[in-house]
């Protein structure tokens, strides 16, 4: 190993720098210095780690701070919501007793309804329960409707104006006086099941559906007044389900379905539209109960 030689000008830098480094102004011997510059680690270490400390503290503790609010928050508002839901419809369903739901629905601007608790065994009225509502679908699992002729004998007008409904699951609607209960619902496309009853009325029933395709109609009728002529997308099934439930009366009765529906459900080749002159359709009005006169329009 070289041997490395030194005097007193270097002595003097040595003690100068140890000095600067552990921000004192001790004075140093040469035997001292190993000690000083041990000193010099010593506390750059202490430094070193207070402020790692006090940094890695703060941003961890910022960290944690948004994660807790961001968690907090997302927290307090899910139970928030939850408490205004619960609200809303424990007032409007009166826990689940309410009993009376003309107008209920009237004029609500949400493309579906489901309330807290299903609406069922009304033993009241619902009268235009929708009118004007724009939901799109009435479904099942919410939704219960018989006994909602108990009171008033009707279901009058319940889904009048609701343009924007497309379909109505099996909500056993009664089977009652239909008058004016799809007025108007122009994007209406499917009615799970119409149950029909002797003397039941339909006046108004189906004016401005001219987007149904897709009904199922059980039971029996006896009176006129079923008027399909503006269903001009009526599918084959739901008018054989029309003529089916008519039943033999004493007197004359006629019910009016759409040329252009029949023509197309019942044609012989696709786009031929020439299904009033097949034997399909011939051997169907043939089972017709022969009171009946069947009207195309």
């Amino acid at each position: 190993m070289a041997i490395v030689t030194t005097d007193d000008k270097h002595y003097s830098d040595i003690a100068a720098k140890i000095r600067e480094k552990a921000e004192t102004d001790t004075s140093y011997k040469p035997s001292e210095m190993a000690a000083g510059v041990e000193a010099v680690h010593a506390k750059g270490y202490d430094n070193g780690h207070t402020e790692g400390y006090s940094e890695g503290h703060l941003i961890g503790t910022e960290e944690g701070y948004e994660s807790g609010h961001a968690n907090g928050y997302s927290t307090g508002y899910a139970e928030g919501a939850q408490t205004e839901y619960d609200r809303f419809w424990n007032e409007f369903q009166d826990y689940g007793e309410r009993t009376d739901y003309t107008f209920a629905f009237r004029h609500w601007s949400v493309d579906y309804i489901r309330p807290k608790y299903k609406v069922q065994n009304i033993s009241l009225q619902a009268q235009q329960m929708f009118q004007f509502a724009k939901i799109k679908k009435l479904e099942a699992e919410y939704f219960d409707l018989a006994g909602a002729d108990k009171l008033s004998g009707t279901v009058y007008g319940m889904f009048n104006a609701c343009r924007q409904l497309e379909e109505i699951e099996d909500v056993n609607i009664p089977a009652t006086n239909y008058s004016a209960t799809w007025y108007n619902c122009t994007a209406l496309r499917k009615i799970a099941i119409i149950r029909c009853v002797a003397g039941q009325a339909f006046s108004s029933a189906f004016v401005g559906c001219e987007s149904l395709e897709d009904v199922t109609f059980t039971g029996e009728m006896t009176t006129n007044g079923l008027d399909l002529s503006m269903c001009v997308k009526l599918n084959k099934a739901s008018i054989e389900s029309v003529i089916g439930i008519l039943a033999s009366t004493s007197s004359k009765r006629s019910v009016t379905l759409s040329e252009a529906a029949v023509n197309k459900a019942f044609e012989t080749v696709d786009g031929e539209n020439d299904g009033v002159h097949s034997d399909e359709w011939s051997e169907l009005v043939a089972t017709k109960p022969s009171n009946w006169t069947i009207t195309l329009v």
